[in-house]
C-alpha cells in the first residue's frame, strides 16, 4: 500500500503518480511537506532484526547506488541494521528528496506477528520538506 500527500495549502492531484501537491506557490517563505507512506519490501530477508522495531521509531534511509539489483536501491535501517528497501517503484523519488529536501522516517505500523519463525511487516512514512 503507498499514500502520498503533502501538507499545506492548494491542493492538486496527479492523477498518473496519485501524489497530492500541497505547495505554497506564492507566498515566499513558506514550506510544504511530502509524506509518502509503504511497507518495506525484502523484509523477508531481515526478520530478525525487523523485530526489535517499534512504532515511532525512527528509520535511516541509505541509497545504495552500488547494489547488484537496482542502482536506484535505498535500504532502510533500524536501531543500525538493515531491516529491508523502499519498493522499487519508489525508490527513485525518494533517493531524489533525500538529495534535494530536508527528509525524515518513521515506522507507522507493525504488521504481523513475533513468533519462532517471525512475520513481521513494516509500515513506513517518509517525510521530505521542502522551503
Amino acid at each position: 500500500m503507498m499514500k502520498f500527500h503533502f501538507e499545506k495549502s492548494d491542493r492538486i492531484r496527479n492523477k498518473h503518480s496519485g501524489q497530492v501537491d500541497e505547495s505554497n506557490s506564492g507566498q515566499s517563505g513558506m514550506t510544504s511537506a511530502q509524506h509518502t507512506e509503504f511497507r518495506i519490501a525484502g523484509i523477508s530477508h531481515y526478520q530478525s532484526a525487523a523485530s526489535l522495531c517499534r512504532i515511532g521509531d525512527s528509520v535511516e534511509l541509505a541509497p545504495e547506488p552500488t547494489n547488484p539489483y537496482d542502482p536506484d536501491a535505498v535500504a532502510i535501517h533500524c536501531r543500525d541494521r538493515k531491516i529491508g528497501y523502499v519498493p522499487r517503484d519508489l525508490a527513485l523519488h525518494v533517493k531524489n528528496c533525500l538529495r534535494t529536501n530536508t527528509t525524515s522516517a518513521v515506522i507507522l505500523e507493525v504488521l504481523g506477528e513475533r513468533r519462532d519463525d517471525f512475520n513481521v511487516g513494516i509500515q513506513v512514512r517518509v517525510s521530505s520538506v521542502f522551503s
